[in-house]
């Protein structure tokens, strides 16, 4: 209120008057307080200031004033001010720490490094250092400072053991184009952290550079360096150290198939398909070509082109490559396996089927079977709910279940249905086959019980015409809507897992993985929010982590749908109330600043493992009750990244980002 306010300044200056340092200190602290809660900090600092230039030696006001600056990111004379905290509070690891990543922020990489490897040997907060560490190589990487990295890492690494700094240094290898040595440092990572995905999908990133770089020695003679794209970029890399002489000539089919199998390996498959395709027309024949149609038949299957694959495993002649029973079943059975794995369930059963006719006791094909049929008879699972909902004896049954079962009545029969994905609440996502490409892909639909609701109905069509409009890299891609009785909506079949699942399953996440995360989420919302699209349902369940940790965004526009609708109101708002708005939990106009809430909720989530109210009355929590600090859950977050997540879930929008790209923006100062 500003009358206490007002009146504590009274005393404040009353008791400057009087020389009372102790009343200074503590109305001075009050009107801090107040300042900071009012979001006024210029004034809070200038309250400071006056006390400091009274008292110079007061060490803990100095100390609220340099938290207080770097909590709202205020960088004047920032580092100075932490330097002096330094030499005061010598033993405060809070300080050091900051003074450390502020000297990093500040390009100081030299006096950084000082602190950080000063601080690991003496074994504090170890992670803390070794993450600021790799922040910083990673940005000498990017100045193409390589041999600096190359220097350090070892160091890093052998004062806290941690794959990271590994890493670092396989990094600092591979972009200076010393890629045996890169493979060689990434294996030693991904042997001390083997669930370390990104360093596993790094080492065979390496180690196609290196099968590459076999090609072109194939092909050309020569000492010279070879130029190879890592990354992007053009970089100069050394021949394998081996003499001409030494090396054993090989025959163009030998280099085609080096070079078919690296695009395979890569995951070009487009590419690898028209080399594979020329080698088996070399010798149609020969026992080798039944190698390269398993590459094909997997090729094929990758792309969504099921009916090649089953066309080219159809196409070998065991007579006429004069195979023998056991290379006969080798292949079948290996063929079985990829039809198998790429959920080509039918092709699958046929194939063993073959193998069992032959060979009954062949490996465990008889095992395989009886779980193909299991899958199969899972699928059909609903269809015979259908059936049997036909033949009960009583009528308002027998019309209950057969509503509830036939939504794919209203999907049209060029998607093959191959089977449920996902139900919630308000919609069914299969996984089909477009007959007509070959491609799979995934379909959303409502559920029956909203069939008659036509202002639902419109909606729906109306949000969804709207989402096939949106391309962007981090936005699910709608490739068509399909109107009539029942919508729906044809989407990009994502191989990935939610983010919610990932949270499960990891509990937290560093500032640094959430920041990436949050980054691409800010990328989609900035481009929706330009369109005047608010997409009203942020949650981890609604963020799939896809390939190379890419985000995608799903369900925009539906959600404006669906809370739209008189007969989901209460059931969307149930269904997300963690995530929720102030503004959305008393029905207010929501703007792209409910969006930035959702989202603040969700990276405190990703950095505490836990939502920031967890039970009891959402509604209540979301507009009165302020959110426990995140470094009160989890003392390794810095306070700049706290200061980010809490602004994004202040209670009144203007007291948050005000877009999207302006919380980008902060997140990437954070880093």
């Amino acid at each position: 209120p500003a009358e206490p306010l007002f009146r504590s300044l009274e005393y404040l200056n009353e008791s400057f008057k009087n020389g009372n340092k102790k009343a200074v200190l503590i109305y001075g602290d009050c009107i801090v307080s107040a300042y900071n809660r009012q979001k006024n900090v210029n004034a809070a600092l200038g309250v400071i200031d006056r006390i400091l230039a009274a008292y110079p030696q007061e060490k803990a006001m100095l100390k609220r004033k340099a938290f207080l600056m770097l909590e709202n990111e205020v960088e004047t004379n920032i580092l100075d001010i932490f330097k002096q905290l330094c030499d005061m509070f010598p033993g405060d690891a809070r300080i050091k720490f900051e003074y450390c990543r502020l000297l990093y922020k500040n390009k100081k990489y030299d006096e950084s490094l000082t602190i950080i490897f000063d601080s690991l040997k003496k074994k504090e907060t170890e992670d803390k250092y070794a993450e600021l560490f790799c922040l910083i190589a990673g940005l000498l990487i990017k100045e193409k400072n390589y041999q600096r990295v190359i220097d350090l890492a070892p160091s890093a690494y052998k004062l806290t053991q941690k794959a990271a700094c590994l890493k670092c240094l396989a990094e600092a290898y591979l972009k200076s184009g010393d890629i045996d040595r890169a493979n060689d440092i990434y294996l030693k990572a991904v042997e001390l952290a083997p669930d370390d995905s990104e360093a596993q999908k790094r080492q065979k990133y390496v180690k196609t550079l290196i099968d590459e770089r076999g090609i072109i020695e194939m092909k050309t003679a020569g000492t010279e360096d070879i130029e190879l794209s890592i990354d992007g970029e053009q970089v100069a890399v050394k021949r394998t150290a081996i003499d001409m002489e030494s090396r054993v000539q090989v025959s163009p089919f030998e280099i085609q198939t080096a070079e078919a199998k690296l695009f395979y390996e890569k995951g070009d498959y487009k590419k690898a398909i028209p080399l594979f395709q020329q080698l088996a027309k070399t010798a149609p024949e020969s026992k080798r070509a039944l190698v390269i149609n398993i590459y094909l038949i997997n090729c094929f299957l990758k792309e969504g082109m099921a009916s090649a694959a089953e066309k080219v495993y159809d196409s070998v002649d065991s007579e006429a490559m004069k195979l023998s029973p056991g290379e006969q079943l080798a292949f079948k059975f290996k063929a079985g396996g990829i039809f198998l794995e790429n959920d080509r369930l039918e092709k699958a059963e046929a194939v063993f089927s073959d193998v069992a006719a032959i060979d009954m006791g062949y490996k465990n094909v008889g095992d395989i079977i009886s779980l193909i049929k299991k899958k199969i008879v899972e699928r059909q699972a609903e269809a015979q709910k259908f059936i049997a909902a036909q033949n009960a004896p009583d009528d308002s049954e027998r019309t209950m279940i057969a509503t509830v079962a036939t939504e794919t009545d209203y999907i049209d029969k060029r998607y093959k249905i191959l089977g449920q994905l996902g139900k919630g609440g308000m919609g069914i996502v299969y996984r089909a086959t477009d007959t007509e490409t070959g491609s799979t892909v995934a379909i959303k639909i409502p559920i029956l019980s909203f069939k008659d609701d036509r202002g639902f109905m419109d909606r729906f069509e109306r949000e969804a015409d709207l989402s096939s409009r949106l391309k962007h890299p981090n936005v699910l891609n709608i490739f068509s809507v399909v109107k009539g009785e029942l919508p729906y909506m044809v989407m990009e079949l994502l191989n990935g897992r939610s983010l919610k699942e990932i949270l499960k399953e990891k509990k937290s996440f560093t500032p640094v993985e959430m920041r990436d995360i949050a980054v691409q989420c800010c990328d989609a919302l900035a481009y929706t929010h330009g369109l005047n699209i608010i997409h009203r349902d942020i949650k981890p369940e609604n963020i799939m982590i896809v390939e190379q940790n890419a985000v995608k965004i799903m369900d925009f526009g539906l959600a404006k749908a669906l809370d739209e609708s008189s007969m989901t109101r209460a059931g969307t708002i149930m269904g997300t109330f963690a995530y929720i708005s102030p503004e959305q939990c008393i029905g207010e106009q929501v703007d792209r600043r409910a969006d930035l809430y959702s989202l603040g909720i969700m990276l405190y989530e990703m950095l505490t493992g836990e939502k920031p109210f967890t039970s009891g009355d959402y509604v209540h929590q979301h507009l009165k009750v302020k959110p426990q600090a995140p470094t009160k859950k989890n003392p390794l977050i810095p306070y700049p990244v706290e200061a980010v997540v809490l602004k994004c879930i202040e209670k009144k929008p203007q007291d948050r980002y005000a877009t999207a790209s302006d919380l980008r923006e902060a997140l990437l100062k954070i880093a």
